[in-house]
């Protein structure tokens, strides 16, 4: 009875395999409890901002946790799709609210620089550079996100809206696809416009036009011309031109060397600088106070001898005409002395001498 008492009131060991599996499990999950924060849990502790924006199109494809990217680098997600008008225009008195898509991204702040460097001066500055936000397609699965990106201002203007965005807001672009599609649409309404008989007419009243023509080219009267044409080409003879040329060319050089032998001679040289003498002799004269008065006194006896002139204009008349028969007898004279030279010494001409 003794022993049977001892064993009952004794305690009972713990086995150790339960310890060493406990140990284990606990281990487990420690590892795995750092693991889940190393790869996406310090996401639970990263700040976001909202940004918001609006589309009026169809955004098929987006949904929520789809990518927001600026140039390929990932900034957030998205987190609500919607429309404006069950947010900003619940009470709207005149009854057409606008149908934009309302689009919020939870963004990481220091990536996009929310709340930091960019107040609203900045923000619209940054807009009015071309900042936009578009749906683009990532390939061929029909899934869509949105991307953050500079486009042409002027091509992309922001949709009117009438109320002030409660988050941070960025405009958006039409996407690629739309603007194709909307190039297409086009395209097609023109051609449903277009008047395709009148044109298939046109063209082949145009065909029919250009066979009269080529039927009334006088083709054998052109290829006589031109055969014509070449054989008078084959008859220049371009090899003796091209020994011309040559000559000239050679010529022209000779020329050209020695207007340079000219040119560098002293006497070129000099003549330059006795130019250049004369040329500041000239200035110099020109610039003589002298020069003004007499130039004043030339023309004050150019004018006394205008007028002497034109009171003996008639004098001058007589004198002209003495001198001209004064030069009438003076041709006599030496007519004369070359006829009979005694006669000027004898009033007879002298005897003839005996011989």
């Amino acid at each position: 009875m003794s022993q049977t008492a001892d064993r009952v009131n004794r305690p009972r060991r713990t086995d150790p395999r339960f310890i060493r599996v406990g140990s284990f499990a606990l281990v487990a999950l420690v590892l795995c409890a750092a693991v889940i924060l190393a790869l996406g849990g310090s996401r639970w502790f990263r700040r976001s901002a909202i940004l918001e924006t609006y589309f009026d199109e169809s955004v098929q494809g987006l949904d929520i946790g789809s990518k927001v990217k600026y140039r390929g680098v990932v900034l957030g997600q998205v987190t609500h799709i919607g429309f404006t008008y069950e947010k900003y225009e619940l009470e709207n008195p005149a009854g057409n609210p606008k149908r934009y898509v309302l689009v919020e991204a939870a963004v990481r702040q220091e990536r996009v620089g929310i709340r930091k460097t960019w107040d609203d001066a900045t923000r619209e500055k940054e807009i009015g550079k071309g900042l936009r936000i578009r749906l683009a397609s990532q390939g061929l699965t029909g899934t869509n996100y949105l991307e953050m990106d500079y486009v042409d201002p002027a091509a992309n203007i922001p949709l009117p809206i009438s109320w002030t965005p409660e988050h941070f807001y960025v405009p958006s672009a039409r996407s690629a696809v739309t603007q194709i599609v909307d190039a297409a649409e086009q395209t097609l309404s023109k051609v449903q416009h277009l008047d395709l008989e009148t044109t298939v007419l046109n063209l082949n009243k145009l065909l029919a036009s250009l066979d009269r023509t080529v039927e009334a080219i006088d083709a054998p009267g052109i290829s006589n011309r031109a055969q014509s044409t070449l054989r008078q080409v084959e008859a220049i003879p371009f090899a003796q031109i091209g020994q011309d040329a040559r000559l000239l060319v050679a010529e022209l050089r000779d020329t050209n060397r020695a207007l340079q032998q000219t040119v560098g001679s002293p006497a070129w040289t000099s003549i330059s600088r006795d130019l250049q003498a004369t040329a500041a002799q000239a200035r110099k004269l020109a610039e003589n106070p002298a020069l003004p008065a007499l130039l004043e006194r030339v023309d004050q006896v150019t004018r006394r001898i205008d007028r002497l002139l034109a009171s003996r204009d008639s004098e001058l008349g007589t004198t002209v005409d003495n001198l001209l028969e004064i030069s009438e007898n003076l041709r006599q004279v030496s007519e004369l002395l070359k006829r009979d030279p005694s006669a000027v010494l004898f009033s007879k001409p002298a005897p003839a001498l005996q011989r």
